[in-house]
């Protein structure tokens, strides 16, 4: 049209000048990616049209020497009762990755293993990594940190120079066993998975730090850990109840889930028999008659947070090494 101004477009910044929106606005409206209204993505992609801008990824990846593509390990062993959590988890730094105009890799490793995240850094296939548990001596974190791979951490690690973002495990636990024993909840035991995952120590340094604090100690005998099938979990129950003990604290909701079911099976009555607690809440533990007190935590921010840290330090930018996230505890009819 006679009289239109022309424009001489190189670049996303170009773009986001001539329509004074940001550059960010900009690449998800052209990559597809991220939260975009149709009328903005539909004014940016002709406004690329009609100034012969044709964004180029490839070319892009190659100058500046990246893929944008982030790698995610998940352990194989997640099981049915995992893949909430994952699939939220999984969800935020997918979500995350999108906005910033990212790809996300899967890579799935089993019992520390750890070939195919190998592959992927022999390949050159992404710039960096998140794993989405940690463990004690993990092969993985020796791996990443001989390659020089940035990467981040869904979980504590024992590094702590090194990128994680966690919920307060020992706080929030610390808190609901606190809550336990000022109630006069005394006759207690505890039930957790391997003590080799990080998460499961934290939590049982929360639960001994209210117990030593509060003059309360729980005998060995009733400390149930290392429990990672159903039969396990169903024998320590068990176990406990011809004990006599009357609060049960759950290190999980898949354990809980199961202490439910034997004790429903022993006839007895929660919260009138026996108290119950579980260290991570689910709509399972929250829809159940009687409702679960328990610990809640945001596995959608994990994964956002943990992600855009990544992205922050690829960037060249200044990150904290360790993000501590919040908890909430939910107290319901089970610990009344």
């Amino acid at each position: 049209m006679e009289g239109e101004k022309k424009y001489h477009i190189e670049n996303i910044s170009d773009i986001a000048e001539a329509l004074g929106i940001s550059k960010t606005t900009v690449s998800r409206a052209l990559s597809g990616k991220g939260r975009v209204s149709e009328e903005t993505r539909a004014k940016v992609k002709a406004f690329a049209q009609e100034n012969n801008y044709v964004p180029n990824v490839v070319a892009k990846g190659l100058a500046q020497k990246r893929t944008y593509n982030i790698a995610l390990v998940i352990p194989s062993y997640f099981d049915a009762f995992d893949l909430l959590f994952l699939r939220k988890s999984m969800g935020g730094v997918c979500a995350m990755a999108a906005e910033l105009g990212y790809d996300v890799l899967l890579s799935i490793n089993e019992n520390g293993e750890y070939e195919p995240l190998q592959r992927i850094l022999d390949n050159g296939k992404a710039d960096g990594v998140i794993l989405s548990r940690t463990v004690s001596n993990d092969p993985l974190v020796k791996l990443l940190k001989e390659r020089n791979t940035p990467f981040v951490a869904m979980g504590r690690l024992e590094d702590e120079n090194q990128m994680q973002v966690d919920n307060d495990q020992i706080g929030a636990c610390y808190e609901l066993t606190s809550m336990l024993l000022l109630k006069g909840y005394k006759n207690m035991a505890i039930f957790g998975g391997m003590l080799s995952t990080i998460v499961n120590q934290s939590r049982m340094a929360g639960f001994k730090k209210a117990c030593d604090e509060m003059g309360y100690e729980v005998p060995n005998s009733n400390i149930y850990m290392g429990l990672e099938s159903r039969y396990q979990i169903e024998i320590a129950a068990e176990d406990a109840i011809k004990k006599g003990v009357t609060c049960f604290v759950c290190m999980d909701d898949t354990i809980c889930l199961e202490v439910l079911r034997k004790t429903r099976e022993f006839g007895l009555r929660i919260p009138e028999d026996v108290k119950i607690a579980s260290f991570y809440d689910s709509q399972s533990l929250a829809e159940y008659t009687p409702a679960i007190s328990a610990l809640q935590f945001d596995a959608g921010e994990l994964g956002r947070i943990s992600c855009s840290q990544l992205l922050k330090a690829l960037d060249g930018q200044e990150v904290e090494k360790k993000v501590q996230l919040g908890y909430q505890l939910i107290l319901r009819e089970s610990t009344k």
